[in-house]
């Protein structure tokens, strides 16, 4: 017991070192585990690469072995994350120019045409009727005046000879009375004042005439542009030889 009590007070006048803080006993003791674990982590591979044959024959005693090989260590402490930086926005790639467009028009594509064969028939023609021409309308003749001796009018001469009995005067009669003139007459020239004179006949001869009388020149003129056979002439009168 004695000796007991000796060694406990020699180991009193042992000069003891100064304890470490707390944190650097840790940090010591984290740097040496990280030391174990890389030692043994680095066996682990080596023992890997030279008996691989035989941890894949084992099956099974491979994840065994590599859990004994690498031990469990309280994770280290560690610092803050890098901030991750982020990623500039691709430029915009320049959109192609557009094709200018051209002034060319694409020339119409017509199909071709089918020429006619030799052996086909033409086709008739069906002939349009034939449109008769339009019948001239009648002429229209004006109305004749009333004659009375001594009167005024405008006579138109249909025909005039030296011998009363000459058949053109019974022609001119006809005609007349064929387009409606019911005064008409044969008689003599003489019996018109005037009428000599207008027709230029011979004043020393007898003539006899067949004429019509209207109220004017102007009426006169319609009667002879209505007339087809035509007339000797046109003259102002005064008529005698009515009473």
């Amino acid at each position: 017991m004695a000796d007991h009590l000796d060694r406990l007070h020699t180991l009193s006048d042992i000069a003891v070192p100064p304890l470490l803080p707390a944190q650097a006993v840790r940090a010591r003791g984290d740097q040496r585990r990280r030391r174990r674990t890389a030692a043994l982590g680095a066996t682990a591979v080596l023992v890997a690469a030279l008996g691989g044959g035989v941890a894949l024959a084992a099956g099974q005693a491979q994840p065994d072995a590599l859990r004994f090989a690498t031990p469990p260590s309280s994770s280290p402490a560690t610092g803050p994350t890098p901030t991750t930086e982020p990623t500039p926005a691709a430029e915009p790639t320049p959109s192609a120019e557009p094709t200018p467009a051209t002034d060319e028009t694409p020339e119409p594509t017509s199909p071709p045409s089918e020429e006619p064969s030799p052996s086909a028939t033409p086709p008739q023609a069906t002939p349009s009727p034939v449109t008769p021409p339009a019948a001239p309308a009648a002429p229209v003749f004006p109305e004749e005046a009333a004659v009375e001796h001594g009167g005024r009018s405008t006579a138109v001469y249909l025909a005039v000879a030296y011998d009363g009995s000459d058949p053109e005067l019974a022609r001119a009669y006809a005609q007349a009375r064929e387009v409606g003139y019911s005064g008409v007459g044969i008689g003599d020239v003489a019996c018109d004042q005037g009428a000599g004179e207008a027709l230029g006949l011979d004043p020393a001869r007898a003539y006899s005439r067949v004429a019509v009388y209207f109220p004017d020149r102007a009426t006169a003129q319609q009667f002879v542009d209505a007339y087809e056979p035509g007339v000797v002439g046109i003259a102002d009168v005064t008529t005698y030889c009515l009473d």
